[in-house]
């Protein structure tokens, strides 16, 4: 992980409130530096389960000193709530989109790029060399810690009604739900859909009412929600990958004992990658639950879908909005041209 010394990040966060000390005595058993973690995933997804053991193995390495506790399923509040929280000090440890910090910091959403990832392997290969290094870097200077390890939330795929997707003219005026996040809104608008941006939580009541025709989701997420009650096909496009970033609020994660931020840094890594594994078998199991629950499933030409955005300016735009040096680096390590000069 970048080791950011107390220096440059009290003059990086000059703009955010500063978090109360964590640090606290230790009468009887008590833990000495007490720890919030939030997430908006459920008690039984691999990135739950695998925080639960990392705090398990820090609380014991640590002989109790660190007690991080788990809040899953948004028990926190939403995902750009808890990136408050985290920036203000209420909580210290965040799994958060890098969709969502490209809000704050354009780099962060550089991996959220439409069919920019053709597998796993590509994405690994981006995000844990050079360009998942300067995302890390960029997010630090505005005051936010991100560890090394990104944990795994899958690629995104298409679920609709009757109206099968097969084409990309099949999503004009297509309404869909979509993540709170720029990376999909861009991508629909370009595609001429009508992307409508909810929380996941309200997705199976939008569709129930037909606020919404459709969803863009993970396969866990899908199934895990009974999605398969209110849809009927699913279409695999895989156009974007996301993940998690373990954040930390550096104002109170500094003031530990140089020891004890190693081990936190040691099982936060070891259990993400332990969680990128046991999301693709999750994300396998989905799939077959979707299936037996019904649910339709359609192969396509990807490269019709990535060939119909380069018509538009939908990846001059991203470029311009990242900048020329991470977009020279997703380049590189996908070894993939998106035509833009």
């Amino acid at each position: 992980m970048n080791k950011m010394t107390r220096r440059s990040v009290f003059l990086s966060g000059s703009a955010l409130l500063l978090g109360a000390p964590v640090l606290l005595t230790r009468p009887g058993d008590t833990a000495e530096f007490v720890c919030k973690f939030g997430c908006v995933v459920n008690s039984v997804h691999p990135l739950t389960k695998n925080m639960t053991t990392a705090s398990s193995r820090i609380r014991e390495r640590t002989a109790g000193r660190v007690d991080i506790q788990i809040f899953h399923s948004s028990q926190l509040g939403s995902e750009v709530d808890m990136l408050t929280q985290l920036r203000a000090g209420a909580i210290e440890f965040l799994a958060t989109s890098g969709s969502l910090l490209g809000a704050m910091v354009p780099s962060a959403a550089v991996s959220g790029i439409a069919f920019a990832f053709t597998d796993p392997g590509e994405v690994w290969r981006s995000i844990d060399g050079d360009l998942g290094a300067f995302v890390r870097s960029e997010v630090g200077r505005a005051g936010i810690l991100l560890f090394d390890k990104v944990w795994n939330a899958g690629f995104f795929e298409i679920m609709s009604g009757d109206h099968v997707i097969q084409r990309p003219e099949d999503l004009a005026g297509f309404r869909l739900r979509v993540p709170m996040g720029q990376s999909w809104i861009r991508m629909y608008n370009a595609l001429g859909a009508a992307p409508v941006g909810l929380n996941f939580g309200e997705v199976y009541t939008a569709l129930q009412t037909k606020v919404v025709d459709g969803l863009d989701a993970a396969l866990t997420a899908m199934a895990s929600a009974k999605i398969y009650e209110v849809q009927k096909n699913c279409t695999l496009t895989s156009h974007i990958w996301d993940g998690w970033w373990m954040a930390a609020n550096p104002h109170i994660f500094l003031r530990m004992p140089r020891a004890l931020r190693e081990i936190i840094e040691e099982e936060f890594a070891a259990a993400a990658l332990a969680e990128r594994t046991e999301l693709e078998q999750y994300t396998h199991e989905s799939r077959t639950t979707l299936s037996k629950s019904g649910i339709g499933f359609h192969d396509v030409d990807r490269d019709l879908f990535r060939k119909a955005l380069a018509r538009t300016s939908y990846y001059s735009d991203w470029r311009a909005k990242l900048g020329a040096r991470p977009w020279a680096m997703l380049e590189r390590s996908t070894g993939k041209n998106f035509g833009v000069e």
